[in-house]
């Protein structure tokens, strides 16, 4: 019995060590060949000013709002790709505004008491007022045109690569375009306090207050939900089903083949997802986030209960932690890897398999490449923010550490991008420098 038992022992210590050394293959089989380009440089008054941060979707190119302030005075300047602007009395917040596809940019500016925009440095304006990134003031998602609400002499108007829409309101919310950039829609309220959704220029019934319209991908629907008296409804181009809520599409999502809708409703204080039209399993103070899988067959949403945040994804809870931080499918839809906290310790669950991270660590941006190879996040290793060590993990694999990445941590637009299968693009800095770095995966 003795010997089984040894021999049994022994067979497991060499299983660990094989699976050990598998491990160590399966994360050292990546070859990483980083290109490092400093974009921005280290004068003393850019580092005293430097300011808000912003970065284009394809991480290509970045810049700051930057403040120059004297013993009376303050002006505020852009730098772009590390070229600084002239200065001007204010500028307008979240901007500089980036395009899809990286080549388009667009910042606003207020001089005299009137805000001008200039839209591929291209002038547009002067208005009493301007609306606000992203609500507002955006691109349209193929980057085909830059749209806006402005005002002039108390009326509003939505104003698209520099013409006016024909309408004017007493004010503009919640601006939407469709995936083509061809369909327009958005919140205005009437001189009688009421509110409007037009859509290409037609407006709807007045309501009480209405919420922000949502284009399907493929541009065929438009939908939201507005309030007449104390109930809401939603409208599906226009219609209603009859069907009332307390409050309805402060979410709505549709799959990326437009043929699946989930709603946000709210009952008695608790939120729950129609899904297609039938209601889901559990009600929740509140549902933050709610994503198909790119092939639209499974779903995951966020939902707040109490000060924890759940996961739920096709009809799991995944309830064995205090909070759920960050999700990701797959390409193929086929895989849900997330991060959690349970306590003070943060886990990593990838695979079907969680793993306990280190303490005093963090990960953020997760993201597949677009076929599935590689699984990649930001990791940070510090006791404080300022102390601590930055990182791109790629299948285990972690690079050069640097002081920081310019992540959504740091930037309202920021994270880890795939250019291709196998190469990945974000923004690092050692010290006041600032990088773009790029690096090739084999």
């Amino acid at each position: 019995m003795k010997k089984i038992s040894c021999l049994f022992v022994a067979a497991f210590i060499v299983l660990v060590w094989f699976q050990a050394c598998f491990a160590q293959q399966a994360v050292s089989a990546i070859a990483r060949t980083a290109d490092e380009k400093l974009v921005v440089g280290t004068t003393k008054a850019f580092v005293k000013d430097r300011g808000a941060c912003q970065i284009s979707p394809g991480n290509k190119r970045i810049a700051f709002q930057c403040v120059s302030k004297s013993l009376f005075s303050r002006s505020f300047y852009y730098s772009i790709d590390g070229t600084e602007t002239v200065k001007f009395e204010d500028v307008l917040a979240g901007t500089p505004l980036f395009a899809p596809g990286d080549k388009r940019l667009a910042y606003c500016v207020g001089e005299g008491g009137k805000w001008s925009v200039y839209n591929d440095e291209k002038k547009e304006g002067p208005y009493d007022d301007i609306g606000s990134v992203p609500a507002t003031f955006k691109f349209a998602p193929d980057g085909s045109r830059l749209v806006y609400a402005a005002a002039k002499d108390g009326k509003w108007s939505v104003i698209s690569d520099g013409a006016q829409d024909r309408n004017s309101y007493a004010g503009i919310h919640c601006i939407t375009l469709s995936a083509d950039g061809k369909r327009i829609a958005y919140v205005a309220k009437t001189a009688d306090g009421k509110y409007v959704v037009v859509s290409d220029g037609a407006e709807s019934e007045k309501f009480d207050m209405a919420m922000t319209p949502v284009f399907s991908p493929d541009g065929s629907k438009c939908v939201f939900g507005a309030k007449t008296g104390d109930k809401y409804s939603i409208y599906i181009n226009g219609k209603s089903d009859g069907a009332k809520y307390d409050k309805a599409g402060t979410l709505v999502v549709f799959s990326p083949d437009s043929k699946r809708l989930a709603i946000a409703v709210e009952e008695k204080g608790k939120q729950t997802i129609l899904l297609d039209g039938k209601p889901l399993f559990g009600k929740f103070d509140e549902i933050l986030k709610f994503v198909f899988s790119p092939d639209g067959g499974s779903y995951y949403y966020f939902a707040a209960m109490g000060k924890n945040f759940i996961l739920m994804s096709d009809g799991k809870i995944y309830d064995g932690y205090d909070s759920v931080l960050e999700a990701v499918f797959s390409p193929d839809g086929k895989k849900l890897s997330f991060s959690a906290q349970k306590g003070r310790d943060i886990y990593l669950i990838h695979d079907g398999r969680e793993e306990k991270l280190k303490a005093e660590t963090a990960i953020m941006n997760m993201t597949y490449s677009p076929d599935g190879k590689y699984f990649a996040y930001f990791m940070g290793e510090g006791k404080t923010l300022g102390e601590s060590k930055w990182c791109a993990v790629v299948n285990g694999s972690q690079g050069k550490k640097y002081d920081a990445i310019y992540s959504l941590m740091l930037c309202d637009s920021g994270k880890l991008v795939f250019d291709g299968n196998d190469k990945i693009r974000y923004f690092a800095a050692f010290g006041p420098n600032v990088y773009r770095v790029e690096e090739t995966l084999k």
